[in-house]
């Protein structure tokens, strides 16, 4: 057996004379080679492979992404394919060599997310787990050193990494980069919230003071909201950090973890700049979390800087 310096491998049918036979054969596949070893007699047959590509290509890292409102932009230097430990000459040409980008979001349900596909056992994982956060973008393609990465959400963080693959399947990846989309939606102005106790018994409560945003950062203009049609929400719960995100804020509605005040949301338009807004029916001497959210016509929200208060006894 040899291997030329195409890499085709030759092969030779050899007999031990005793009616039994060894083949050496090359098969070929579609995401990667083996070598067999095939031996026949009456016994069953056996068989034993090794694959003739094992070298994975240079892991390369992209570099900084070029962040957008709802996209990015990658981009990274060529790399070269690994020799085949077993085999020297058998490797994939650079044009061989493909790219895919995968994506990862920060978790919303995460306080302090961490970057999950920083290696390449770690990527495969979380693929293969069905992670919702982590996924391929595109097909794989040759030949190509960026990518345009779109749909991505406003105003959030993002990891980005490059799986890159031979003709034989091996895989590599470098380091994931981050990057924040730019932000979408109504602009903040001041986004403190001033939250007191108010009443007794019977009847105890909050008083909520903020002010509405003063604008919407569309790029367009003509996409723009008016001012006076941005709708203003007020949230509360008794459980912490469940409001500091639209994402986590609509699944605590949904699980009776927090609750809208009766009567809101409120257009902007209807009241005043500076609000003032009074609850009762809260119970005494309990902890409540509140936190206002303002959304575009687009659905694009700002999230107000939530503040923590407690009733009175």
């Amino acid at each position: 057996m040899s291997l030329t310096a195409g890499g085709e491998l030759e092969f030779t049918t050899l007999s031990e004379g005793r009616g039994r036979d060894m083949e050496l054969v090359f098969i070929p596949g579609p995401t990667r080679d083996f070598i067999g070893f095939n031996t026949d007699s009456d016994a069953a047959a056996e068989t034993s492979e090794w694959q003739l590509d094992d070298g994975a290509p240079i892991a390369i890292s992209p570099g900084a992404p070029g962040m957008s409102y709802r996209s990015a932009t990658l981009s990274w230097a060529d790399t070269n394919d690994t020799p085949a430990s077993f085999a020297p000459n058998y490797m994939s040409n650079s044009e061989e060599i493909s790219f895919q980008v995968i994506v990862q979001m920060a978790d919303p349900f995460d306080l302090t997310p961490g970057v999950k596909i920083d290696t390449l056992p770690e990527i495969i994982s979380a693929l293969d787990s069905g992670d919702r956060f982590i996924y391929p973008f595109g097909s794989p393609q040759s030949d190509i050193n960026s990518q345009l990465v779109f749909g991505l959400r406003q105003n959030t963080q993002y990891w980005f990494n490059i799986l890159i693959r031979d003709s034989s399947g091996n895989v590599s990846a470098g380091n994931a980069v981050p990057g924040s989309t730019l932000s979408l939606g109504p602009i903040p102005g001041n986004t403190t919230l001033t939250v007191n106790p108010i009443g007794s018994a019977p009847d105890w409560g909050i008083s909520i003071a903020f002010e509405q945003a003063v604008g919407d950062s569309d790029p367009l203009p003509e996409n723009r909201t008016q001012v006076e049609d941005i709708w203003y929400n007020i949230l509360i719960s008794q459980t912490p950090d469940l409001l500091f995100n639209e994402i986590i804020a609509e699944w605590a509605l949904d699980e009776g973890l927090a609750f809208e005040v009766p009567g809101w949301p409120i257009r902007g338009g209807d009241m005043p700049v500076a609000v003032n807004e009074d609850i009762y029916g809260l119970e005494p001497s309990t902890n409540y979390f509140v936190n206002v959210f303002a959304v575009d016509r687009d659905g694009y929200f700002l999230v107000y800087n939530g503040a923590a208060v407690t009733t009175n006894p």
